[in-house]
């Protein structure tokens, strides 16, 4: 994928969630889309995370909840699904724990697939507990 994003003009960097290539506080945000359950530690992952974003700035987490219809189905059939083998799907109050111990507030939530996947777009709704993939504003807090 870095191959691909060079060719398209994007400066990707290799790196590991728990030990990001950047110095501190150098992004207005950091996104996040399925990567906590395949990090080997989420909580370092999400301080890392912290650490690059400047005051002020946010991270947007996005994951399937492993206590939604799809979570379920994703973790029932793990063995046999080779991209979700190896990932630990959080609920969305894990993530919440996580997020709020890593030093992050202010949490806004965004939901979708209320429905198994058609390929056909949903229009998402705040909030959390209905649908499947969340999303998760969290904002850098200041470390007392």
């Amino acid at each position: 994928m870095r191959g691909l994003a060079r060719r398209r003009g994007i400066d990707a960097v290799a790196g590991v969630a728990e030990r990001l290539p950047f110095l501190n506080d150098s992004f207005d945000f950091a996104l996040m889309v399925d990567v906590l359950c395949f990090v080997d530690d989420a909580e370092t992952a999400l301080k890392e995370a912290r650490r690059i974003i400047r005051p002020g700035g946010c991270l947007l987490l996005a994951m399937i909840d492993r206590e939604s219809e799809l979570g379920k189905e994703y973790s029932s059939r793990k063995g046999d699904d080779e991209f979700y083998r190896d990932a630990k799907l959080f609920s969305t109050s894990e993530a919440i724990e996580l997020l709020r111990t890593s030093g992050f507030a202010d949490l806004a939530f965004s939901q979708s697939l209320f429905t198994r996947p058609t390929g056909k777009p949903e229009e998402p709704k705040e909030g959390h507990g209905e649908g499947s993939f969340i999303v998760i504003r969290a904002q850098k807090k200041a470390l007392r």
